[in-house]
C-alpha cells in the first residue's frame, strides 16, 4: 500500500451529493452470515482525514486491481486492505480480494481505551478488501477513512478491534470488467466484480459461447486479476468458482473483442452459502446485519 493515497478533489456539487448518498448507503447492504470466529486486531486508516470525500489511491488503484471504486455503488467506499501476513490473505484465494469482514471497535487496554465512538458496543461495519498493506501487522486492517470514522474519530488514527469474515451482500449481479482483450486467440485480462456469498473467487474459466467444449482455466496473475495468453474463439461463456465450492455460469460474459464492465442479469453466488471455508467456524454467533447498526457479538 502506498504511503500517500490522496488524489484530485471532487467538485463541491459532487461532494455534497456524495455525502448525502454515502450517509444512506455507507456499508455493503444486506444481511451477512459469519464465516469465521472473531479475531482481535488493530484498525488504521488511509485517505485524507481532512477531506474524507476526496478519492484516495486506495479507492482508485488498489493492489486487487478493481480500478476506481465508486462512492455511490457497492461497496460504497466501505473498503480496506489486509496485510500479506494476515491469515485470510494467505489462506483465501486471490489474496483475500473481494472478501468481506465485519469489524467492531473495542475500548481495550491502556493504549486504546476510550478511542472508539460512543456506540462502540452496539455498532459495527462491514468492509470489502480491495487492497493490500505490506507495512501492516498481521491482524492490522487498514480502512478507508469513511469506513474508519464509523468506528472511531479519525484523529485517533489507530484503534483496537475484533473482526471476522462474513458473506458479501451486494444487491447487484456479479459483473466482469475486461481490461484488455485482443480477441479470439489473443491475450485477455479481466476482473470479477460484486461477487456475493463468500466472495472468494478461486477460479475463472472460459469457453466459446454456446458450445459444450471444455472449460479453459484462466491464470490469477496478481490480486483479483485473471488472464490468459490465448483466448478461445469469442464470444465467451464464463464459469466462476468460489472457495466454498459453489460456482456461477455466465453465458456470453465477454463479447468478441469487448473491453469494459458488463453485468450478468440475475447471476450471483448465493449469499447464505458458507461451504468449506478454511478459517475457523463461527460457532453459535447469529447472522450479522451488515449495516452500521448491526448488533455486535462479543468474542
Amino acid at each position: 500500500m502506498q504511503p500517500s493515497r490522496r488524489a484530485c478533489a471532487l467538485s463541491l456539487a459532487g461532494l455534497l451529493i456524495s455525502c448525502l448518498q454515502y450517509g444512506a448507503q455507507g456499508n455493503p447492504a444486506g444481511v451477512a452470515t459469519p464465516l469465521s470466529a472473531w479475531r482481535n486486531g488493530i484498525a488504521s486508516l488511509y485517505g485524507d482525514p481532512v477531506s474524507i470525500y476526496n478519492p484516495s489511491l486506495g479507492a482508485i488503484i488498489g493492489s486487487c486491481g478493481y480500478g476506481p471504486i465508486s462512492l455511490n455503488a457497492y461497496p460504497f467506499w466501505s473498503i480496506g486492505a489486509l496485510s500479506p501476513s494476515n491469515l485470510f490473505f494467505q489462506e483465501g484465494p486471490v489474496d483475500g480480494c473481494g472478501m468481506c469482514f465485519q469489524v467492531q471497535c473495542i475500548n481495550d487496554g491502556p493504549q486504546f481505551a476510550g478511542k472508539c465512538n460512543p456506540d462502540w458496543q452496539t455498532n459495527s461495519i462491514t468492509f470489502m478488501v480491495t487492497d493490500s498493506c505490506p507495512e501492516c501487522q498481521a491482524d492490522q486492517l487498514d480502512l478507508n477513512a469513511l469506513a474508519f470514522q464509523k468506528l472511531a474519530p479519525l484523529g485517533n488514527g489507530r484503534v483496537a478491534l475484533q473482526y471476522r469474515r462474513v458473506t458479501c451482500t451486494p444487491q447487484e449481479p456479479v459483473s466482469v470488467r475486461v481490461d484488455a482483450n485482443r480477441g479470439s486467440g489473443g491475450w485477455i485480462r479481466l476482473w470479477v466484480m460484486n461477487a456475493a456469498g463468500t466472495a472468494g473467487v478461486k477460479s475463472v474459466s472460459v469457453r466459446t459461447a454456446g458450445t459444450n467444449g471444455a472449460w479453459v482455466p484462466m491464470n490469477n496473475a496478481f490480486g483479483a486479476d485473471w488472464e490468459m495468453p490465448a483466448s478461445p474463439a469469442q464470444p465467451l461463456d464464463m464459469l466462476i468458482g468460489s472457495d466454498d465450492g459453489s460456482s456461477v455460469t455466465i453465458p456470453n460474459a465477454v463479447a468478441a473483442g469487448y473491453t469494459g464492465t458488463g453485468t450478468a442479469p440475475g447471476q450471483n453466488f448465493a449469499q447464505d452459502a458458507v461451504g468449506q471455508i478454511k478459517a475457523a467456524a463461527a460457532g453459535q454467533n447469529p447472522p450479522v446485519a451488515a449495516g452500521s447498526t448491526s448488533t455486535a457479538v462479543s468474542g
